[in-house]
């Protein structure tokens, strides 16, 4: 058949926010909704349909977050080294030795580092710019992490593989940061906004982000990132800090679950003797 169904996964658009404490417990929250748009050619006639993913990956001490596109083989390999595949790893590699030691590339030197801080996202990217040979396919990410006192902190990973601190990566030229904090992909400008507006307004106490406030924050921004068409409703989020990781993902999935059968059950009821 000429016009055989071809499916085609073109991009991972998403809304992923990280936030940094700055009051209690030093921790960082990462947040991000679970949509893939997946988009599928039936001769010459698009559409589009959308799938849950997790876009958190998470080890000891650290957090990952990606935006981007997933079908390449390039990201497709860093994904399985970050989960610890050996097929994806020489001797003596482990995913948390190579995050610490990109941290500590920055830590140590900076923006004065020679060459990427993470070395490993920037051959991921060289791979797909052979593959795609465009620019717009490539993965950008959100790295939080929690080694000890010293290592610790949250940035933005470009495309090249630096590092980048939350007061330098904006999504809106305008943006003034007052406090550490991270929105990317497709939906990061509408969360940074509400973010930018709500400390405008006096909602926000940039001096009081304690665990409590960052995670209210977060749900709210992915909240606003929601009218984003491709970002999607059910939303992941992990913690770090000097205790470890915690994810939530499945409690908040669970939940809404539970929500929507109670709801079922409750409208149901009302028919019983219809």
């Amino acid at each position: 058949n000429a016009l055989k169904l071809l499916l085609i996964i073109l991009k991972v658009m998403t809304s992923i926010i990280g936030i940094k404490t700055n009051v209690g417990i030093e921790s960082i929250i990462v947040g991000s909704d679970t949509q893939e748009v997946v988009y599928e050619r039936d001769g010459e006639n698009p559409s589009a349909k959308r799938e849950e993913i997790s876009k958190i990956i998470t080890g000891s001490n650290w957090i990952i977050s990606y935006a981007g596109n997933n079908n390449t083989d390039g990201f497709y390999r860093f994904t399985r080294f970050l989960k610890g595949d050996k097929r994806y790893l020489k001797e003596g590699e482990t995913p948390d030795l190579l995050i610490k030691s990109a941290v500590e590339n920055y830590v140590r030197y900076g923006k004065k580092f020679q060459g990427p801080h993470f070395r490993r996202v920037a051959d991921s990217n060289a791979d797909v710019m052979k593959e795609k040979n465009d620019t717009d396919e490539l993965n950008i990410y959100l790295l939080a992490v929690y080694f000890d006192t010293r290592l610790n902190g949250l940035w933005y990973i470009d495309e090249l593989g630096n590092l980048v601190e939350p007061k330098d990566q904006r999504e809106l030229n305008k943006t003034e940061k007052d406090f550490d904090y991270i929105c990317m992909g497709s939906g990061g400008e509408d969360m940074e906004k509400y973010i930018e507006q709500s400390v405008f307004e006096g909602e926000i106490n940039t001096r009081e982000i304690d665990i409590k406030e960052a995670v209210k924050m977060v749900f709210a921004s992915l909240r606003k990132a929601n009218k984003d068409p491709l970002t999607g409703f059910l939303k992941d989020i992990a913690i770090i800090n000097k205790n470890g990781v915690e994810r939530y993902g499945d409690i908040i999935k669970n939940k809404l679950i539970k929500a929507e059968r109670e709801a079922e059950e409750e409208i149901t009821s009302r028919y019983i003797n219809s």
